[in-house]
């Protein structure tokens, strides 16, 4: 029989031994979510717009709570490791979790204080962000994976997500092609399993930008062709796909890999070069018979001219999101400290700027939870980066990848909008870059 030394002993040992699995659960759940939704919707012989309502059906009936039982198992570990002297936060962690606390706080006091708010705790539809979905994004995303303290879990859990993104892809295209029933228009831009294209741009960008950087750093033959394979169909949908912010984030997130390899890992300066000038090759070869891409790039700079000459017609650049800006930045400043809560001016914007979504993150924390909690949100983020900007030397390629990613999906948050299906992959990649080996 065993004695309470002995029970501590093995609590001690099982702690350190799961605590990188059991982390690494939630996210595991997560990526491997929208494979679930694409048999559930082949199964079913789903159609567009049918495939619309299956997505969040999984996720909140199934993933979020399964992923809130393994957090509290990784909280139980990570508790009993700091209460046992086995395990200590760095200072510049603890930084980082007191700016996410300080951010739910806030958020959660606008929450109470815009109780005529309908969307508070789930959001408005479809991107269903509320107060409810957002603390899991952090309490059970960010802050798990950032416990995930062994490489290999961190490793395989990059792997699986790009695995899971080609029979996602392969639905999108499918989808795009024929919607299975004659009354449905076919499109030519696959959103798939997605609520529209711009959110399969956010998850395409991560996807493209985190199999890039595996696919420079990588060593053995097998797994390069396996990166070279989803960093190639992933870009050719992205490409199909149109998404011009997405376009610029891959651009920002294979800018960063190829600056990042030159400090680092100088010996992978050719392929990183080698990836970035292929993925501009493949945007040019596509743009000789399609010129939708160059038309974009094109209306950017003309955009710009119209902002910066305070024209007459500004309010239409980018696709009228300086009008919507513009909007929600009257609404912040009619409620800056605590904000309108979650989507709580959604259709007073809409009525206004003709959409109920910002089309910007910071702009979204500084309406939804106030102009505190928006601060909080950027210098966490920014903390996380300060971070392995200064441990540069010891980042592992896995990590490297995760940041690289989870920067690409800042950048295309600058001019996109929080999801419930693709915002937890960034809290996940940003999560794993913050984690560190034992």
């Amino acid at each position: 029989m065993l004695n309470k030394d002995a029970i501590i002993q093995r609590l001690d040992q099982a702690t350190c031994d799961e605590l990188g699995a059991i982390s690494m659960v939630p996210a595991f759940l997560f990526i491997v979510a929208p494979l679930v939704d694409v048999a559930v919707c082949i199964a079913n012989n789903y159609v567009h717009p049918d495939v619309r309502t299956v997505f969040y059906d999984i996720v909140s009936t199934w993933i979020f709570p399964l992923s809130v039982l393994f957090a509290l198992g990784t909280a139980f570990c990570v508790l009993w490791r700091h209460m046992r002297g086995l395990e200590r936060t760095p200072k510049n962690r603890i930084v980082t979790y007191c700016l996410f606390a300080i951010l739910l706080a806030l958020a959660l006091a606008s929450t109470l204080l815009n109780e005529d708010n309908p969307n508070r705790f789930f959001g408005y539809y479809p991107s269903m962000v509320g107060m409810n979905t957002y603390a899991l994004f952090v309490l059970v995303y960010f802050w798990t994976s950032s416990h995930a303290s062994k490489a290999k879990p961190r490793r395989l859990m990059c792997d699986l997500l790009c695995l899971v993104s080609i029979p996602v892809g392969i639905h999108a295209l499918w989808i795009a092609i024929s919607y299975g029933a004659p009354n449905f228009i076919i499109r030519e831009q696959p959103e798939g399993i997605f609520y529209n294209t711009n959110h399969y741009g956010y998850y395409l960008t991560m996807v493209i930008v985190l199999s890039a950087t595996l696919l420079s750093l990588e060593r053995t033959i097998q797994k390069r062709l396996f990166y070279l394979v989803v960093f190639v169909f992933n870009t050719v949908v992205l490409i199909l796909n149109n998404t011009f912010g997405a376009y610029l984030a891959c651009i920002v997130g294979l800018a960063a890999m190829l600056v990042g390899c030159w400090l680092v890992r100088r010996s992978h300066m050719r392929s990183s070069a080698t990836v970035m000038a292929l993925f501009f090759a493949l945007l040019g070869i596509v743009s000789i018979w399609d010129q939708a891409m160059l038309s974009s790039f094109t209306k950017l700079l003309f955009d710009i001219s119209l902002i910066s000459g305070r024209e007459k017609d500004a309010d239409a650049a980018g696709s009228g999101r300086w009008r919507l800006w513009k909007a929600t930045v009257g609404f912040i400043a009619q409620r800056p400290l605590f904000g309108w809560g979650a989507d709580g001016f959604a259709d007073a914007l809409k009525e206004v700027a003709g959409n109920p979504r910002t089309h910007c993150e910071p702009l979204m924390y500084a309406s939804f939870f106030g102009i505190p909690a928006a601060i909080c949100y950027l210098g966490a983020c920014a903390s996380v980066l300060v971070a392995n900007v200064r441990e540069r030397l010891t980042l592992d390629d896995t990590t490297l990848a995760c940041a690289f990613a989870a920067l690409a999906y800042f950048a295309s948050s600058l001019v996109g909008n929080m999801c419930f299906y693709t915002a937890p992959l960034f809290f996940i990649l940003m999560g794993m870059s913050f984690a560190r080996d034992e």
